[in-house]
């Protein structure tokens, strides 16, 4: 069975490039990649149009990014809390 994952970012609020204006009114971009908190859900088996609707949704959305396949254990339509890896270690009592 073929997967999807939804990964919803809690924080940073939103994913990927931002163009922003400086002082001088010079275009400035920034790359925001990285997710601190937030949510995964697995997704399963994908018709076509329902592949479509949700890349539509990801697309609308600025704190949703895709990712093909799931993490290990991942329930399908259960959203799992992400953990950085610096959260790992401090629950494993490791720093």
């Amino acid at each position: 069975m073929s997967y999807m994952t939804v990964i919803k970012s809690l924080k940073p609020e939103t994913l990927g490039k931002r163009f922003e204006l400086d002082a001088d009114g010079q275009i400035k971009k920034s790359v925001v990649a990285n997710v601190w908190r937030g949510e995964a859900t697995a997704v399963a088996g994908f018709k076509p149009e329902s592949l479509a609707d949700l890349l539509r949704f990801a697309c609308e959305q600025s704190n949703v990014a895709l990712m093909s396949g799931r993490f290990v254990g991942a329930n399908c339509k259960k959203p799992d809390k992400l953990a950085t890896e610096c959260m790992l270690a401090e629950r494993e009592g490791r720093q």
